[in-house]
């Protein structure tokens, strides 16, 4: 079943984000924020909707995180027929407005690399198994599974976590629903904010928060205040929504609108890997080491990524596409000036 999810959303993920790109190419950024902030707008609804369908009357977990009343239990196979029959609803609805750019607009954009780079640059941009070995691809699916890694564990622990010091499971369903907000509506913002900036700063303040965020959260244990912790985890699926956003754009800016998605596709290998690695850490660290060292270890994931886009820019295609890009904007200017 995971397989099956996976592999559906993918597709959809890029091919919906590529499309995007077609209609919007001059603010690649904004264009695949407004997308993956529709991608994390689900939680807003799925959370409270499967939370009141399955525990409508506020049932408390046991002492091991559980629950084990049978009313309870009983909702739970009969919920995912809930959501299929919403899912099917949304995705009719969805496709009757997805289309591409009409053919007399012109909208298709090259990569950044093909505007000052060398024969050789070009030839290389063009093929994608070298695009796949480039030092430029490596780091970033290496930094895409370091903050996956995060994500995942932040994602799938927080409520856990919270159910230790919070005693109303109607109110963790509300931080998740409030966390949703700020996943989807950061990632407008961090879209625009990279097409005003760059990828290396934007990434560089995602990985911070992240990092700051995860180990300062076991203090909001000990302080156990329901505003507080409800502040983290807004805060922290605010950098989620950073991570979904910048790496469509770097990968568009980088290899170009021609291979993204065979590019990002393979990129989004990543997030397999990152799903074993938080899957181990969850099932063999956390009964021994306990959530607030895991969460200590999470945010040292989101501390190696910001080393990584730190670097980056010493790659040669980064350094290609950067100058690129100052070129670009240059170029742009003088127009203006005339």
């Amino acid at each position: 079943m995971g397989i099956w999810a996976s592999l559906g959303s993918s597709i959809a993920y890029s091919a919906i984000l590529t499309t995007a790109q077609r209609w919007l190419p001059n603010n690649v950024g904004m264009a695949g924020g407004l997308i993956v902030g529709g991608y994390g707008c689900g939680a807003f609804l799925l959370s409270p909707l499967q939370t009141t369908f399955i525990n409508p009357l506020n049932y408390r977990p046991n002492a091991e995180g559980y629950f084990t009343q049978d009313d309870l239990l009983e909702s739970v196979p009969k919920v995912f027929l809930v959501m299929a029959g919403l899912f099917l609803i949304l995705q009719i609805f969805g496709l009757i407005f997805v289309a591409a750019p009409d053919e007399t607009i012109s909208v298709e954009t090259d990569s950044l690399i093909a505007e000052t780079s060398s024969r050789e640059d070009v030839a290389e941009s063009s093929q994608i198994m070298k695009q796949l070995k480039s030092s430029t691809f490596i780091l970033l699916f290496i930094s895409l599974m370091c903050n996956a890694v995060w994500v995942q564990l932040t994602s799938g622990l927080y409520k856990a976590y919270g159910q230790h010091f919070i005693t109303s499971d109607l109110f963790l369903s509300f931080v998740g629903s409030m966390a949703s907000v700020f996943n989807a509506s950061s990632r407008v913002f961090w879209g625009v904010l990279v097409d005003w900036t760059s990828y290396q700063f934007a990434m560089c303040l995602v990985c911070t928060m992240g990092a700051a965020l995860a180990w300062l959260l076991p203090t909001v244990q000990f302080i156990a205040n329901d505003i507080l912790f409800l502040l983290t985890i807004c805060l922290m699926f605010a950098c989620v929504g950073g991570t979904y956003s910048l790496f469509p754009y770097v990968t568009h800016v980088c290899f170009g609108n021609t291979n993204f998605s065979i590019v990002y596709g393979v990129m989004q290998l990543s997030l397999s890997f990152a799903g074993l690695i938080a899957g181990l850490l969850s099932q063999f660290l956390l009964p021994h080491l306990g959530y607030n060292r895991l969460f200590l270890i999470s945010g040292s994931f989101m501390a190696f990524s910001l080393f990584l886009t730190v670097i980056l820019n010493f790659t040669r295609l980064a350094r290609t596409v950067s100058a690129a890009r100052q070129l670009n904007r240059q170029a742009q200017d003088r127009d203006n000036d005339e």
